[in-house]
């Protein structure tokens, strides 16, 4: 893999061989979400090992796949499903998207992430960053339109 990057903005060198232009995405979906009381690690699918800390939250996406997620990140990314209050999460928001051309590693909240060509470098508010693979991110994303024609 590659040098780590930082991640670099809307308008900054983003990592992977990405152009530096990002692409705004809606999130989509629901979760299961719990609160872990100790850190908790888990592997991704490009085999790097990430850890969230105690406080955090542990997410379990519809493939039954778990990640976990920052507790000062988890409120800006999801929101509790008025459906179900037992741990039912809505993923919420925007996000600023570039697909990588390049296999990399970039620094995560929970630690370094690998990320292969393909995949996707995704950002909420361009200082928290994410590797997506790409199966994952067509079927978590949606493009915004761009403009009154869409």
């Amino acid at each position: 893999m590659g040098a780590m990057q930082q991640g670099g903005g809307s308008h900054g060198r983003w990592p992977g061989g990405a152009s530096s232009s990002s692409e705004i995405f809606r999130r989509t979906g629901t979760v299961r979400a719990v609160r872990v009381c100790e850190p908790r690690s888990w592997t991704t699918e490009s085999g790097s090992t990430l850890t969230v800390s105690a406080g955090g939250w542990w997410v379990t996406g519809p493939d039954g796949t778990g990640r976990g997620v920052d507790a000062a990140e988890f409120p800006k990314l999801y929101e509790r499903h008025r459906a179900d209050p037992q741990g039912m999460y809505r993923r919420r928001g925007t996000v600023r998207a570039v697909q990588v051309s390049e296999p990399g590693t970039i620094a995560t909240l929970e630690g370094p992430a690998d990320y292969r060509a393909g995949d996707w470098i995704v950002t909420n508010d361009g200082r928290n960053y994410w590797p997506v693979p790409d199966a994952t991110f067509r079927a978590s994303y949606e493009r915004e339109p761009s403009g009154p024609d869409g």
